[in-house]
């Protein structure tokens, strides 16, 4: 992993929210595209676009306001624990004058609970053409987190050979444009981006490095404090100057995004709040053009990820699939399926839980417990809007 650390300019602001209100009358025209843009793009891939974007363009501020109008404030509420500042963007975004000239097109999502699939994806059309293919990160499902944790011992799963089909359909479906009176026709490409945060970073990197024939048509890849990938599949890359073209921008308590082997780019980036709870990229620190950058990653950080390896990354890979599998299999006996069925459980579904504990040592029951506890956290958001 190559770290890159600079300053960026200006002086701090709080979040993308106050990007989003504050530039609102800036165009690209007058600021190009950056990478708080990245950000706010990918992040707009958390929203459920089904039944308002399919195959053709939707304006997208014209999306974000239909969103509201079919989905009520309890819905939500409930759909969005694990960041619920991701509906506020939205609003936001709706009424900016930056983002006004963007659209959405071909909208995909994937969701199976047998097969473990957890995965979406849309296209935004920048004013100038630009494409940007955004990926979705693991999102309020139980399915979507365990999916993350079989990263640990699988090397290819089926929603990165997904995203990596997606970005050839995209760059393939490229028109021709006529020349010369209609003598000479030829694909002239846009810029292209890949981006996501956290797995949607992941399936974008995976998708730059193994997607058929688009490597040289990609301008660049935004990780969001993206996982890696297993040892065995950055040596399986056939073209490597591929690599020079991604970027991971991680918090500084990281954790998520420095999972794994990696072999890109990073910057680390100054954040508000603790520990996990920076995953959540609304805590990020950020300029008029570009994120505050430290020079490392803190102490606690690098501490997690060294009880992570000890607890769960060195084990063999029987062996973390069998750990993670009576994690999941815990966490079903609660009988949650969505991050916001962890404020209903009771005595009985706890007990249930408990007793699958029998086999696993006092060290690898306090990880598991963590790993519930992180993911309980995220229905904080909604826990203090039913106090209200």
């Amino acid at each position: 992993m190559r770290t890159i650390i600079k300053g960026s300019e200006g002086d701090k602001m709080e979040n993308i929210l106050n990007y989003v209100r504050l530039r609102k009358d800036i165009s690209f025209q007058m600021s190009p595209f950056n990478v708080i843009d990245a950000l706010i793009l990918s992040d707009l891939a958390y929203v459920d676009w089904n039944n308002i974007v399919k195959d053709e363009k939707v304006d997208l501020q014209r999306a974000c306001r239909q969103y509201f109008k079919i989905h009520t404030p309890e819905e939500i509420q409930r759909k969005y624990v694990f960041s619920n500042n991701v509906p506020n963007l939205a609003k936001e975004v709706s009424r900016s004058n930056r983002f006004k000239d963007i659209s959405l097109m071909k909208y995909r999502e994937d969701f199976d609970e047998e097969k473990n699939i957890q995965f979406s994806v849309v296209t935004f059309v920048l004013p100038d053409e630009t494409l940007f293919i955004s990926y979705r990160g693991t999102d309020g499902s139980i399915t979507g987190w365990k999916e993350n944790m079989q990263m640990t011992y699988m090397s290819h799963l089926p929603c990165q050979k997904m995203a990596a089909e997606y970005a050839e359909e995209i760059i393939d479906g490229i028109e021709e444009k006529s020349f010369w009176f209609g003598f000479v026709h030829k694909k002239v490409y846009p810029k292209i981006y890949l981006a996501g945060h956290s797995k949607g970073g992941n399936l974008a990197m995976y998708a730059a490095l193994f997607g058929k024939g688009i490597q040289e048509h990609i301008t660049s890849v935004f990780a969001f404090d993206a996982p890696g990938f297993r040892l065995d599949v950055w040596n399986s890359i056939k073209d490597r100057s591929i690599l020079e073209k991604i970027t991971n921008y991680k918090p500084k308590d990281s954790i998520i995004g420095c999972l794994l082997e990696h072999q890109e780019t990073a910057k680390i980036v100054d954040a508000t709040d603790f520990g996990l709870t920076q995953h959540d990229a609304f805590s990020w620190s950020i300029g008029p053009k570009d994120f505050n950058y430290v020079q490392s990653l803190t102490k606690q950080s690098e501490e997690a990820l060294a009880y992570i390896d000890k607890i769960l990354m060195s084990k063999e890979d029987v062996d973390k699939k069998t750990y993670i599998d009576l994690i999941f299999s815990v966490i079903d006996k609660f009988d949650v399926k969505q991050l916001s069925d962890f404020n209903d459980i009771g005595i009985r579904k706890g007990i249930s839980g408990i007793l699958e504990l029998r086999q696993l040592s006092g060290e690898e029951i306090k990880f598991l417990f963590e790993v519930i506890s992180f993911l309980r956290s995220q229905t904080s958001s909604l826990l203090k809007q039913a106090k209200k």
